[in-house]
């Protein structure tokens, strides 16, 4: 199978295929807007992208190092090498998608407009660096704030090990592995 380095760029992801939350294996497309060349063949309107992933959603950007592979059934697609889910802090509907598409649970869209309007641009750092602070929301009681800990917790152990991981020439692909051990 012939294979091409790429790196996708702040690419904003238009469709998940397919995932599975055990593996976190699955396939997810991003739009093409440069019209990136993928090996031989006309430029596609938007991406194939496959490997082990978490923490993407529909609307958020991510920038991905894989190779492009011609997979024998389903054509062009890039295989993730690393990706990195970049945070929109800089709009409410980036905010509110973040907290309420992202692994962080407990939080639903009513809690996450309630989140930003308390908070405003600095709502994900609230949320990832001081949970506690949302228990000043009208709404939002322990149960929510433990939940919401709880996957942040898990988030960060995962955000670790993804660099770590990457700094040790570890494959994208064994992360998850070594997180299950």
């Amino acid at each position: 199978m012939e294979t091409q380095a790429i790196k996708l760029d702040k690419v904003e992801v238009d469709r998940i295929v397919f995932y599975n939350p055990q593996t976190k294996w699955g396939i997810f497309r991003v739009r093409n807007d440069e019209r990136i060349q993928l090996l031989d063949g006309p430029p596609l309107p938007d991406i194939a992208v496959a490997g082990n992933f978490e923490g993407v959603y529909v609307g958020c950007k991510v920038t991905v190092d894989g190779d492009i592979v011609q997979h024998p059934k389903y054509g062009r697609q890039v295989q993730i090498k690393n990706i990195t889910v970049i945070h929109d802090n800089t709009t409410q509907e980036g905010v509110i998608n973040f907290l309420t598409k992202s692994v962080i649970k407990g939080i639903h869209v009513q809690n996450a407009k309630k989140i930003y309007k308390k908070f405003g641009q600095s709502s994900i750092d609230v949320v990832l660096d001081t949970p506690d602070r949302l228990s000043e929301i009208s709404g939002i009681g322990p149960t929510t704030v433990q939940k919401v800990k709880e996957s942040i917790e898990q988030y960060k152990k995962m955000k670790d090990l993804i660099q770590f991981s990457i700094d040790n020439g570890i494959p994208y692909s064994q992360i998850f592995k070594l997180h299950e051990m």
